[in-house]
Parts: structure tokens; sequence; C-alpha cells
């Protein structure tokens, strides 16, 4: 879905810098660009060779969150509703134990892992920072103190996947 699609069904989109690397040696222009949807709790990110096309939502979660916040929930059942917070055994109970587990973002086995589709778990040196990726549902969970703090919901653009993923979403109660 183009930003221009998003503005127009959410009235609040505020677009940020959109960087471009020329076209190269037959290679077409490379667009990285963003936005936010403040009355959802909403970041998306685009990136590609199509400018303004949503490759990335980000769902805003924290509790301490000083802007808005996601209030919706996914169809797999999580629920941000009137502020809940969701913990890391919600998330294992709905989408299953991490197949690998790590304690370093730069570990080369992890990147390994997430192109062959397996899910990973990294948490960090501080232990109540990590990630939860399950690349195969296009879903990522950040955490602090084993609560959910952001949702990354990912539709690579190589698949043909341009669209905003609202089959994911549910809108909040009575919106």
């Amino acid at each position: 879905m183009p930003f221009s699609e998003v503005k127009r069904a959410t009235g609040d989109f505020i677009a940020r810098r959109t960087l471009t690397s020329p076209a190269n040696k037959g290679k077409p222009a490379y667009y990285l660009s963003g936005g936010n949807i403040p009355s959802l709790g909403i970041k998306v990110s685009a990136w590609g060779h199509e400018p303004a096309r949503i490759g990335q939502i980000s769902l805003v979660v924290s509790p301490k969150s000083s802007g808005s916040r996601f209030s919706g929930s996914l169809l797999c059942g999580l629920s941000f509703h009137n502020g809940q917070t969701v913990s890391r055994s919600q998330i294992i109970d709905v989408f299953g134990v991490p197949i690998n587990q790590f304690h370093s973002p730069a570990h080369t086995n992890m990147m390994t892992c997430l192109f062959k589709g397996e899910s990973v778990a990294c948490l960090f040196s501080d232990l109540y920072t990590e990630f939860i990726r399950y690349p195969t549902q296009g879903i990522s969970f950040n955490l602090k103190s084993n609560i959910v703090q952001q949702i990354d919901i990912n539709w690579p653009v190589e698949q043909g996947c341009s669209s905003l993923p609202e089959a994911a979403l549910r809108a909040p109660p009575g919106s």
C-alpha cells in the first residue's frame, strides 16, 4: 500500500525522510523511507525499488511509551486492549519455543538460522532485553523484562508483498 493511501485512510500519517540510492549499472534506484500513524501507535517502514510502499509495520506496545501505543490485538489472540501487556510465556504459548537461542545479535549463525526460516531468540548481555523472531510467520517481538515492547510484522518486498498486512491486525473495540 503506498503511503498516500495510508494517509488517506488514517488522516494522521506523518512521513519520515526518504533516502534514495540512485540507479546504478542497470539496477533501479533503491528507496528507504518510513512514517508514523500516531492514532494507531504504528510505525511503518518501506524499502525496495518502489518508493513509499510498506514493507514492515512496527506496533509500539510498550507500557512506558511516551507516544500513542497500539491497543488492538493480533489474529493469533495476543491482545493489547486497554493497556494489557503480553509476556514472553504468552508468545511461546502461541508461536512455540524458538528453535535457536543466542546471547548476541552479532552471532554469525543467527543470520543463517533466520535465512533458513528457523525461529531465533536472542537475550542481550543485560539479561533483560530480548528479541524473538519467527521468520516463517513474519513476526518479531522485542521484549524488556519478559514484557513485549514492540512487534515487527515483516512482509518481504522480494516476495511481492507490498500491501499493509491488515489481515494480521484487529482494530481495538469501538474503533
